[in-house]
Parts: C-alpha cells; sequence; structure tokens
C-alpha cells in the first residue's frame, strides 16, 4: 500500500470514531439529567452500540482476522476521544488512560449481549427484549442510577419475557422508541458500510 493510501484508510477510521464520539456526547443533552457524571456514564452506551454495527459490518466486510484489526483500532479510539471529552483540558493522561481502560472492559461485557439480539430495533413500533436498542436504554437506564438491576440478560437476550418481578429494570417504552430514533438517525448519517468498504 501506498503512503498516501495509508493516509486515506487511517482518515476514514478517524471519521468513524471521531462520529460515534460526537454521536455519545450530544445525546448527553436528549437525557433530561443534570448530574454530568452519570450523564457521562450513561451517553457512553451509544458509543459501545454503535460500535457493535460497526464491528458486525467489519466481520461481514473484511472476514474474521481484518476485522480484529480494523475494529480494534476504530473502538480504542472512539471510547479514549469520547472519554477525553468529558474531562477538562490538562487533565493528566493517566487519568483518562484509567477511565478508557474501564470503558473497553464495559464495551466488551456488551458485546455478548448486543451479539445475541436479532436486529437493532424489531419490527414493531417500541424495540422490545431482543433487540439493540431494548439492550442498550436498559444499560443507561441503570447508568443513570434509575436501576440497580443486573439479573435481566436473559430478557435483553429475548429469551425471557419482561414481568411484573423485573419491570423496574426497565425504562419506559417512551423512552426507548426516542432512543431508537435517535440511533437510526446516527446510523444514517455515520453510514458505516460505505466507510467501512473503503478500507477495503
Amino acid at each position: 500500500m501506498g503512503f498516501f493510501g495509508f493516509g486515506k484508510k487511517k482518515d476514514v477510521k478517524q471519521e468513524i470514531t471521531s462520529e460515534i464520539a460526537v454521536s455519545a456526547l450530544a445525546y448527553r443533552f436528549e437525557l433530561g439529567e443534570t448530574n454530568s457524571r452519570l450523564c457521562g456514564h450513561a451517553a457512553v452506551e451509544i458509543v459501545y452500540l454503535l460500535l457493535h454495527l460497526v464491528d458486525r459490518e467489519a466481520f461481514k466486510i473484511f472476514g474474521p482476522t481484518r476485522r480484529n484489526e480494523a475494529f480494534d483500532e476504530i473502538s480504542v479510539t472512539a471510547i479514549y476521544d469520547y472519554a477525553s471529552a468529558l474531562f477538562k483540558p490538562g487533565t493528566a493522561a493517566n487519568i483518562v488512560n484509567s477511565v478508557s481502560k474501564q470503558m473497553y472492559a464495559d464495551m466488551n461485557d456488551r458485546q455478548s449481549i448486543y451479539a445475541a439480539c436479532k436486529s437493532i430495533s424489531g419490527e414493531d413500533v417500541w424495540p422490545g427484549r431482543g433487540t439493540m436498542v431494548f439492550a442498550c436504554d436498559y444499560y443507561i437506564h441503570r447508568a443513570l442510577e434509575r436501576t440497580d438491576r443486573t439479573d435481566v440478560d436473559g430478557v435483553l437476550r429475548g429469551e425471557q419475557d419482561v414481568t411484573a418481578a423485573n419491570s423496574d429494570a426497565f425504562p419506559d417504552p417512551d423512552n426507548t422508541l426516542k432512543l431508537s430514533l435517535y440511533v437510526l438517525y446516527s446510523m444514517s448519517k455515520l453510514r458505516i458500510p460505505e466507510k467501512l468498504r473503503k478500507l477495503v
């Protein structure tokens, strides 16, 4: 690969990572939450979901080996960009690195749940159990400290139903619908397949 080809691919990756971070940072204003710490924890869930969608598409386009290379670089950079934006300029690099490392671990935890989901938002008006948006909204709900339940993986994967006994773990369906619209809008702006094909 020539130098200019390498440079163009680097630019495409940076464009993907920047847009993912910006989508998540913008989502903070949709949350209706004044606590900036909680907003930061909640909005990073948008990063994790969009990265999972990048991962799925990268697998289709590149296959398993090249997918790992592309996804690893994009995910590390997107998470670092988001984490950096949460801190004031001049914050020590070791602090940003520590937060980024934890976020990366959290993203890996999300991957197994999202991988089990059959679709992004499903076919119904309100995304239900077994969709990525439903799972993402649960994680946002938890990050905002509106539930402390961590025993609903079966519902997130679509293997179990929402019941009277576990319904307190999930946000109002209207919130999930709003999140679905935001995610679909972010995906349309990001144009993941188009950009990843430029890396072939």
